[in-house]
């Protein structure tokens, strides 16, 4: 099922190309936009691919990736968005804001996803360690209840809560960065 899902995926985008090509473009616009910041006692920095067709058209995110770097042992692990490792992590997940917290024992990176629609489960967040591993997600009904569970166990503050909190924006124009 998946394996069907990756094929059309990949002759939508070579469908894509080729329109793109046809229509008399010259080459895509390709850039990098980082944010980073300290959650804890660890940086972090997301980075996010884009590219374009024009300089007019909007920005289409490519990919993202997430670099924790520990202050005191200056170790680094990279990681996607979702927090799996990137040999299990199917999703072409990306964040579109991010907020520290401080947890009763420890500080975690909530991030928020949005996939572009305007349904229950296009919009979600996601609890990372410091180590960049997923601790909670909240994109499915059957998760809700879980992921809430999971904040007060952290010491975070509810959904609800979370909504008050002002999170950053991953910028997605490069004079859009900090």
């Amino acid at each position: 099922m998946k394996t069907n899902r990756i094929i059309v995926h990949v002759v939508i985008v070579v469908l894509m190309v080729l329109l793109v090509n046809s229509a008399g473009y010259s080459e895509e616009i390709q850039y990098v936009t980082k944010v980073d910041f300290i959650c804890g006692d660890t940086k972090i920095e997301i980075a996010t691919r884009y590219f374009k067709f024009t300089p007019d058209d909007p920005p289409n995110r490519e990919g993202q990736q997430l670099t924790f770097t520990a202050s005191k042992s200056g170790k680094t692990i990279i990681t996607r968005p979702s927090g799996l490792p990137f040999d299990k992590d199917l999703e072409a997940t990306s964040a579109t804001y991010y907020q520290c917290l401080k947890g009763k024992k420890a500080s975690y990176l909530i991030l928020t996803y949005n996939t572009g629609g305007n349904c229950n489960e296009c919009t979600w967040q996601g609890i990372l360690d410091m180590q960049g591993n997923r601790v909670a997600v909240d994109r499915h009904k059957k998760q809700k209840a879980s992921f809430e569970r999971k904040l007060k166990e952290l010491g975070l503050p509810n959904s609800a809560a979370l909504g008050d909190i002002d999170f950053g924006v991953i910028p997605k124009e490069l004079d859009e960065q900090k």
